[in-house]
């Protein structure tokens, strides 16, 4: 079965809660923004998603979140949405469960609450700040000038040209790729393995504070009363490890 909603109205925000299954998001070459939810025969017409839209935000529920407590969650739904270009100015996400695909943004702000469930971005996005429990989060050609992450017991492969990164990890493995120099990075991690690989640059100047664990770096640096300069010094890296591996590494 299909449901299919047609928002005419001007979207600059969109505001999406979801439990398990497939969320994909699209931009599209129409003016109008589609939301297309997929169930299968025995899905309660009671249970599909309820939105609105106010001020120029649209809010999409999934309405499974009341049952919960009475197990019937198990009723399997998809939804994908079809963005018109140029207008969305922000997108806040909040999954429990689901696989989430997000590809071709052009948004000035996303952030996602994920927990558990694979998720995977693309596009250009001005500040991107990722929150994730348990989950697998990877991109492919994604660009952000600012990248904030949270990630507790997650998998994480960012690959993309990024700006300023910021990383509080707990567990498990993070690793980001950026194809341009970083402007800045922080990064605090605790029982982790995080690699950061970076092209070769015009110069960092990194600060290492280190409790436990290891930290490898693979660029010639100069020691200087608790920090290290690579070239001019001009980005600052401060890295905080508190149990775990961190790897500064060349990206060839």
């Amino acid at each position: 079965m299909e449901h299919t909603i047609q928002i005419d109205e001007s979207v600059v925000e969109l505001s999406l809660d979801w439990l398990l299954g497939e969320v994909r998001i699209h931009h599209h070459d129409h003016p109008y923004l589609i939301i297309r939810q997929t169930t299968n025969q025995v899905f309660p017409k009671r249970y599909l998603l309820h939105h609105q839209v106010k001020d120029g935000r649209l809010i999409i529920q999934d309405r499974r979140k009341r049952i919960l407590s009475l197990g019937l969650h198990l009723y399997q739904t998809d939804v994908a949405i079809y963005l018109p270009k140029n207008t969305l100015q922000s997108i806040s996400l909040r999954c429990k469960g689901a696989n989430l695909q997000a590809e071709g943004l052009n948004v000035e702000n996303v952030y996602c609450h994920l927990t558990s469930g694979k998720t995977m971005l693309s596009g250009e996005i001005k500040r991107l700040h990722l929150e994730t429990v348990g989950g697998f989060i990877s991109s492919q050609e994604l660009a952000a000038q600012t990248l904030s992450l949270h990630a507790t017991s997650s998998k994480v492969e960012l690959m993309g040209a990024f700006s300023d990164v910021d990383l509080h990890v707990t567990g498990r493995r993070i690793q980001v790729h950026s194809t341009h120099m970083l402007n800045s990075l922080k990064s605090t991690s605790t029982g982790a393995y995080v690699k950061v690989a970076i092209p070769e640059n015009d110069g960092f100047t990194c600060y290492v504070k280190k409790r436990s664990g290891a930290f490898r770096n693979d660029f010639s640096c100069d020691r200087e009363k608790g920090k290290m300069l690579h070239k001019n010094g001009q980005s600052s890296f401060e890295i905080d490890i508190r149990g775990g591996q961190f790897l500064l590494s060349q990206k060839h």
